[in-house]
């Protein structure tokens, strides 16, 4: 990891390369929290490594919003200003997850420690546009005040690395998988949850279950660690931030409208999840990105009890579907 000072921002900065990008960000968040380097990297944001100056040194993950590079290659492009604007709104939005979560007791979601506000060098620069120019952000309000979040430490990698790494969990496949397949399941199970919210009842569907937004931790535990994606729901009101999910993962209706917005969405996600999953721990070549068929395409070594129930979670089918975690846990604790 390089460190620099930068004479604009008056500030040390680090540089990192991780997956194929270049990430930029403070040396030390807001005069409290030093980075050492990058957890992992999806399409929203990354999770740093940082520790706490301010308390006995203590490990956490600094959340990195992150923008698409494509904003980047012209210069003074008027999108980056909604795209900064929405940025910031999706970690005001993760932060509010992150406390619901807290407040219904919720197992498997790091512990929101801290928000701060700081100087955000991904969009301040450099960049190259399109014809090789060197260039940097003059707007300063577009990176001198970004809001960042600091959650709990978690010693893990994302989902499909954890798997094809961890020697001693691949000994036992279907244990391991099933261990993962029911942590996942309560987890999502207690966001389902209809709970009274002022006159109305409240509750959260994830939409974009994926090996990317799970680490597995070195000594056991998965844990979700992107919040951006919750669509919100109330008993009779339109729901909150739909529409969102990653094409493979995504189930078919997801798109079809508002009465689609139910717990049916999580399930799909979770059986193509699962999926990757078993082949991770079988060293199979899988099919990146979830993109199989139904049960003609389920991996051979598959057991025959999983691959009925894996093919009840991914079918195109709303009607044979599994109808929500309630019904899968039961399932689950079935298999063998």
């Amino acid at each position: 990891m390089k460190r620099y000072f930068d004479q604009k921002m008056k500030r040390d900065i680090c540089e990192e390369e991780f997956d194929g990008r270049v990430f930029r960000f403070p040396a030390v968040f807001a005069n409290r929290y030093e980075a050492s380097g990058i957890l992992a990297a999806g399409g929203f944001g990354a999770l740093l490594i940082a520790r706490d100056k301010k308390i006995f040194d203590r490990k956490v993950l600094v959340k990195l919003p992150l923008l698409d590079e494509h904003l980047f290659l012209h210069q003074r492009n008027t999108a980056l200003n909604n795209a900064v604007s929405e940025a910031q709104a999706r970690t005001e939005f993760e932060k509010k997850m992150l406390l619901h979560g807290h407040l219904r007791g919720i197992s498997g979601i790091p512990t929101l420690i801290d928000w701060i506000e700081d100087v955000w060098p991904q969009v301040y620069g450099p960049h190259k546009d399109s014809n090789g120019v060197e260039f940097f952000v003059t707007d300063s309000g577009l990176y001198e005040k970004m809001t960042f979040l600091v959650m709990s430490f978690i010693d893990g990698a994302e989902l499909d690395t954890h798997l094809q790494d961890f020697i001693p969990i691949k000994k036992k496949p279907a244990e391991t998988l099933k261990f993962i397949a029911v942590t996942l399941a309560k987890t999502l199970q207690a966001f389902h949850q209809k709970e009274p919210f002022g006159s109305h009842t409240l509750h959260f569907i994830y939409q974009d279950l994926k090996p990317a937004n799970i680490l597995g931790i070195k000594y056991g535990g998965y844990f979700l660690v992107d919040f951006g994606s919750f669509a919100v729901v109330f008993d009779d009101l339109t729901p909150q931030n739909t529409g969102i999910g990653t094409d493979g993962y995504k189930a078919p209706e997801a798109d079809s409208g508002e009465q689609f917005i139910n717990p049916q969405l999580d399930v799909f996600s979770l059986g193509k999840t699962l999926l990757e999953c078993w082949d991770a721990l079988n060293n199979i070549n899988h099919i990146p990105s979830g993109k199989r068929d139904q049960l003609k395409d389920l991996p051979q070594k598959l057991p025959s009890s999983w691959k009925v129930f894996l093919d009840r979670c991914i079918e195109t089918d709303v009607a044979k579907r599994w109808k929500d975690m309630d019904a899968v846990i039961p399932e689950l604790n079935k298999l063998r």
